[in-house]
């Protein structure tokens, strides 16, 4: 408890002089500055008047800073020869103890006095030293605030502080003991329900699973057709007693085995099939292959009408690599034929269908019906990232027939070029 952040008012034992009351905000001053001309008040209030106006409230002469001030140190000495009722007597709370009268601390001390008594004030509030142990989220509310004189008796029973457990020595907050002991505890012993043996938690599932004499276990030759459990410790009699009908068993389960030998010989050879064709495909696509076509566009007049701001017409699939079956080198189109932003008149987006990351240069030119010294081409090289990665060309002029990029038959023709300059393989990290 800070004593800045300490209320006096209604701790004071008896009147208080009014020359302490501090004139902003009324409330008994202990830090009590004055400006040049003698004006007081407390340090808070001076601090907001700094801030606010630097100035005087009552003179309106200059203050600068907090600094500037000096201390009214008679004031000062004065106040804190005042008896109050310790901070930690509850007078504001209403607490009653035992016999009715007013909880907490009953000692009457100077302001002067009150760090020094604060400091072994059975009734002074400390936070437990043991909530380092936990998180923010579940810290213990009985650990925030103990009193100073229960201090030592919260210290045997902390909820937060840490144990040893008895079984395994691992360390623990008090309050998690339980749920350790009954979930967590890899030495804590529990009792098998096939041979009732005591078994330590963490060699549990291990013991059931492979050693245990009298848990019943599927027979070697389940998979042939035996169906039998047997206890583990009377697999061999078991085995022993039927050879005859295990002999068959084990037939079945060869000829399953090569069955499934078989199918996974013909999945490899596909694979490795597949794998030609992949490496054959990125071999070609190594090569730096390009595609060049020609988009004729029928009936622009009603596409411009159809189609609005943002709406787009998809061209077919196209691929760049000499094989027809290969997945690596796909893109198609997207044309806005009334752009797809404010300004645009035509927007063309390239959009790569396959996953590895491409640099890719490519170039859109719309042909000038009239004079084919005056088509409109953009050229553009960018690198597209993952599947269905694409860049957009803008062309920003009118395009009709008055200026030649349309045809009489109202034809607008997008010639276009597309190559791959570097091919990037997948890479895979371990680390």
């Amino acid at each position: 408890m800070e004593i800045s952040e300490i209320l006096f008012d209604d701790l004071v034992v008896g009147d208080i002089n009014e020359d302490f009351i501090c004139v902003i905000c009324s409330h008994l001053q202990v830090e009590i500055y004055q400006c040049v001309e003698g004006h007081c008040a407390c340090k808070n209030c001076f601090l907001k008047m700094i801030e606010l106006k630097k100035q005087c409230m009552t003179c309106r002469c200059e203050i600068k800073s907090i600094e500037s001030l000096s201390k009214n140190r008679y004031l000062e000495k004065e106040v804190r020869k005042l008896n109050i009722h310790c901070p930690n007597s509850d007078l504001k709370s209403g607490n009653k103890d035992e016999n009715g009268g007013s909880g907490g601390c009953k000692e009457i001390i100077t302001i002067e006095g009150l760090e020094t008594h604060l400091k072994c004030c059975k009734f002074t509030l400390k936070e437990c030293p043991n909530n380092k142990n936990c998180n923010d989220s579940n810290k213990n509310e009985a650990c925030l605030k103990i009193r100073q004189g229960e201090f030592d008796n919260h210290l045997k029973d902390c909820p937060n502080s840490l144990i040893q457990c008895e079984h395994c020595s691992i360390e623990i907050t008090r309050s998690k003991q339980i749920n350790h002991v009954d979930n967590d505890c890899l030495k804590v012993l529990k009792q098998c329900e096939f041979c009732f043996k005591l078994i330590e938690r963490g060699e549990f599932n291990n013991h059931q699973n492979t050693i245990c004499p009298s848990k019943l276990i599927k027979c070697p030759f389940n998979e042939g057709g035996c169906l039998e459990l047997v206890k583990r410790s009377d697999i061999k009699d078991h085995l022993a007693s039927n050879t005859g009908e295990h002999l068959l068993y084990s037939m079945t389960m060869i000829n399953s085995l090569s069955l499934k030998l078989e199918k996974s010989n013909s999945e490899l050879e596909e694979s490795k099939n597949y794998t030609k064709l992949l490496k054959k495909d990125l071999k070609e696509l190594k090569k730096s292959k390009s595609y060049s076509g020609r988009w004729v566009i029928e009936k622009w007049s009603e596409k411009l009408k159809q189609y609005g701001k943002g709406q787009s017409i998809q061209f077919q699939k196209f691929n760049i690599s000499t094989s027809p079956s290969s997945a690596f080198t796909h893109f198609t189109l997207r044309l806005f034929p009334n752009g797809q932003y404010n300004g645009e008149t035509i927007s063309i987006h390239l959009v790569k269908l396959y996953r590895n990351k491409s640099r890719i240069s490519f170039s859109f030119e719309i042909e000038n019906h009239i004079n084919p010294s005056a088509n409109e081409e953009i050229d553009s090289r960018f690198l597209f990232g993952n599947l269905n990665d694409f860049y957009s060309t803008s062309f920003y002029k009118e395009y009709n027939q008055e200026n030649g990029f349309v045809s009489e038959n109202d034809t607008l023709v997008i010639h276009f070029n597309v190559e791959i300059l570097k091919y990037y393989d997948d890479t895979f990290i371990t680390k």
